[in-house]
């Protein structure tokens, strides 16, 4: 499942519908299968990665089998307010994620040594705009102001603390 785009989403707070096509079970049949309505509530503590992880389970539970192309299409209320928990993206601090200090556990498992955070004066991508940014190895913490850009990728989750 692609889930890129998802991480860039106001998810937090709310509930988010999924709704997958499902083939039978050893069918070749192009023909659409049922389709599957799943809700996941999400809470205020939980990353994208979470709500995505459940929904899975709960589409895994009713028989649809996500590791063979079952593409759910996400429908994401509006949801006000920035996040206390980003994952990979860009993100514009005071918009889209609140100002503070962050903790990360540092890379993902499956980016491992590959974790890059950085903050910038704008999203241009130019490498003057970077303010500043590392690749730590382990457990790590910055500080974003409003009106700054952070850029993660390849880390885990990272958590408001203050």
């Amino acid at each position: 499942m692609n889930r890129a785009p998802l991480a860039r989403m106001a998810i937090l707070g709310s509930a988010i519908t999924l709704l997958a096509g499902c083939s039978s079970a050893g069918s070749d049949s192009a023909k659409p299968g049922p389709t599957v309505t799943v809700t996941v509530t999400a809470t205020a503590t939980m990353s994208d990665q979470q709500i995505l992880d459940a929904a899975e389970k709960v589409l895994a539970s009713v028989g649809a089998d996500v590791s063979k192309g079952v593409e759910p299409s996400v429908t994401l209320p509006a949801v006000p307010g920035p996040k206390t928990v980003v994952g990979p993206g860009t993100y514009l601090v005071g918009e889209d994620m609140k100002p503070g200090t962050y903790k990360t556990a540092g890379p993902s498992s499956s980016s491992i040594p590959n974790c890059y955070w950085a903050r910038n004066k704008d999203d241009s991508g130019e490498f003057g705009s970077i303010i500043s940014n590392g690749t730590p190895q382990g457990q790590s913490r910055i500080t974003v102001k409003k009106g700054e850009v952070f850029e993660t990728s390849g880390c885990e989750m990272w958590e408001i603390v203050s």
